[in-house]
């Protein structure tokens, strides 16, 4: 008797433990979900400037790929040209869009193209109206001796060297001293501003991940840079037949 007395009484004791933990536990009510946690500081904000600086420009001259869309030339006397391009390696592709004297994006555009240290471009007519209408052929007679093929610019950097991407990185590279600015924000990125000591040019470099130059205002370089590291898919050369020099043009313009 005593045995099964012990008996009932531990079984009646586990179910009371059970239907408390389970009346403890509201299985009706919904688990929160986790908190979302953003992208941690990478300490440009708090570095000392020098250190900022060196892993901005490391950041960068690592980057085996970026997208650029802005100015590249001589802000004062010109010549200043505009541009979108999408680079692999010191290789690029996309679209040049001049300017004029007062920095403004005029009508005419060109695809412009670079492999392998040599540049290329296929302008539309509105470009070749703009640049070369006062040669004797006129614009309409160089479109139309042109065709559909690409022109060699090597012999006129204006229209392909000046926006090697080697030469973006040269421009941050020149940097020597900066001064801390303060946090901002690049198409909804955290970011942090420095100005470069002695001048009225300035950097805005990304607060979180690789702390990539966003923005160069510049003397020299004025663009915001962003899709560091994308794989933009290999460059190709045009075909040789397709290609003729931009010095051969304007001779037969000269011409006819």
């Amino acid at each position: 008797m005593t045995i099964r007395a012990w008996g009932a009484a531990t079984a009646t004791l586990t179910a009371g433990l059970l239907l408390a933990g389970c009346q403890g536990l509201d299985l009706a009510k919904p688990v929160p979900p986790p908190v979302s946690v953003g992208p941690s500081s990478n300490g440009v904000e708090t570095l000392p400037v020098e250190q900022a600086l060196e892993r901005t420009q490391n950041a960068l001259r690592g980057a085996d790929s970026f997208r650029f869309n802005g100015c590249r030339g001589k802000r004062v006397g010109g010549p200043w040209d505009c541009a979108e391009y999408r680079s692999v390696g010191n290789d690029f592709i996309g679209l040049l869009k001049p300017a004029d004297g007062e920095g403004d994006i005029l009508a005419g555009r060109a695809e412009i193209l670079s492999v392998g240290g040599r540049y290329y471009m296929r302008p539309d007519a509105a470009w070749w109206e703009q640049e070369f209408d006062d040669t004797r052929a006129g614009a309409d007679a160089i479109v139309k001796y042109v065709g559909d093929r690409w022109v060699d610019t090597e012999k006129f950097p204006r229209y392909g060297a000046v926006f090697r991407p080697a030469a973006v990185i040269a421009d941050l590279d020149s940097i020597d001293k900066v001064a801390k600015g303060g946090s901002t924000e690049v198409n909804g990125q955290a970011a942090f501003s420095f100005g470069v000591e002695k001048s009225f040019d300035s950097i805005v470099v990304a607060a979180t991940g690789e702390p990539y130059p966003l923005q160069l205002n510049l003397f020299t370089t004025t663009a915001a840079l962003s899709d560091f590291g994308t794989e933009f898919g290999q460059i190709a050369a045009p075909p040789t037949e397709s290609v003729v020099d931009l010095t051969t043009v304007l001779l037969w313009a000269a011409k006819h």
